[in-house]
């Protein structure tokens, strides 16, 4: 999970990188024939569910924090954060920001503009970047929602943010250095309202 352009940049010490997850490849062909990769994470275990909820939709400017008990369950040293969404297409761009601190100031945002259909990362905010021009801070994918809705799985660590899209039609990997104190969550919108019709926040050991 990282690049060798960079991989002697990053501000981690004495380790150097990291794995992304193991996940299970299958191809899937579709109705004109065109054959597609799914990537599917292998099972975490046995997860302890922390907070779930529906029909959330923040305004433009207002962000809507997730419990505090999601973050304190958010002790990187030896758990990591799930987040599973279902966001419908009737509102504006809806944002999911992780590893954000309480002030604002650092956080990875998460985008879906179903306008455009595009699933976007942006890395801007997300801590210490790496002085590096390979090391792009927003990433975009194509993505169209699958029976009426956009499924979003999202797999979150100390140093890493992992998406799962599309029952693993599209995935994005992410390395972010966020400051210690970065565990908020919150879900936002751009220019109005988005519509999250589901939220599931879960933590493996």
């Amino acid at each position: 999970m990282g690049n060798w352009n960079y991989a002697n940049q990053t501000p981690t010490a004495p380790w150097r990188g990291l794995m992304t997850l193991p996940a299970h490849l299958c191809l899937v062909r579709q109705d004109d024939g065109t054959l597609l990769l799914k990537q599917k994470p292998v099972s975490l275990g046995a997860p302890v569910e922390v907070f779930v909820a529906s029909d959330i939709r923040p305004e433009a400017e207002v962000a809507w924090k997730l419990p505090d008990s999601v973050a304190d369950c958010t002790d990187f040293a030896d758990a990591v954060l799930e987040l599973q969404l279902i966001i419908g297409p009737d509102g504006d761009v809806a944002v999911l920001t992780v590893a954000a601190t309480e002030d604002g100031m650092f956080g990875t945002e998460i985008l879906y503009d179903p306008t455009r259909r595009e699933l976007v990362v942006d890395r801007s905010r997300s801590g210490v970047l790496v002085p590096d021009t390979t090391f792009t801070t927003r990433h975009v994918a194509p993505l169209s929602p699958q029976d009426g809705v956009v499924r979003l799985r999202v797999i979150v660590d100390r140093s890493s943010v992992e998406i799962f899209a599309a029952d693993g039609l599209v995935r994005m990997t992410e390395v972010v250095f966020p400051p210690p104190h970065a565990t908020t969550v919150t879900l936002g919108s751009y220019a109005g309202s988005a519509c999250f019709r589901s939220v599931k926040a879960r933590w493996f050991r």
